[in-house]
């Protein structure tokens, strides 16, 4: 919105998609407004009343565009320096940081040795992803630089939390 709207005001939605197609109308309640760096408004809304078909389209949308998004940024690869520390089988734990990352692995630092296909957890602070993320991998080739990992079957959750850093850094590069 091009104003704030304050928390608890009533008001009428209305969502229209052609790809993935959506048409909704319901009534909702802001419970959240802040303002972005552009200086619009963006608003949480929670529905009032959604009847459960309505429901069943908005969850079917939501999980689209979610898959959308996913395929989209899920092969793409950007240089970021992130701490986090790996263990690895003989429960030693080593300092680490990402050169990149993607949903799929990591490019990471390494002071350590560790055999190609050798399982690895590595992990993550909260700060970078608004949790905490332990993930395990496989290491794969060795240079200079360190190791690629290859992560094991991440959880949903955990490729969403990649994948929404990504698409930050990305918007945030394009910025500056």
């Amino acid at each position: 919105a091009g104003e704030y709207v304050p928390t608890g005001q009533a008001i009428e939605v209305v969502l229209s998609s052609t790809l993935p197609p959506l048409e909704l109308r319901s009534r909702a309640r802001v419970v959240r407004s802040w303002r972005t760096t552009s200086g619009e408004w963006l608003s949480g809304l929670c529905f009032e009343r959604l009847g459960s078909q309505a429901e069943r389209d908005l969850v079917k949308f939501c999980f689209m565009k979610e898959r959308e998004m996913a395929e989209r940024v899920s092969n793409v690869r950007i240089d970021i320096a992130i701490p986090g520390r790996v263990q690895r089988g003989d429960r030693s734990m080593h300092r680490t940081s990402t050169v990149n990352i993607c949903a799929d692995g990591a490019r990471v630092t390494a002071t350590w040795e560790a055999d190609r296909d050798e399982e690895v957890t590595i992990s993550f602070s909260e700060d970078w992803f608004g949790r905490e993320l332990s993930i395990l991998a496989k290491v794969g080739r060795r240079d200079e630089r360190g190791f690629d990992l290859e992560f094991c079957e991440p959880t949903r959750a955990d490729r969403a939390a990649i994948n929404q850093l990504i698409m930050a850094e990305e918007r945030r590069r394009r910025v500056a």
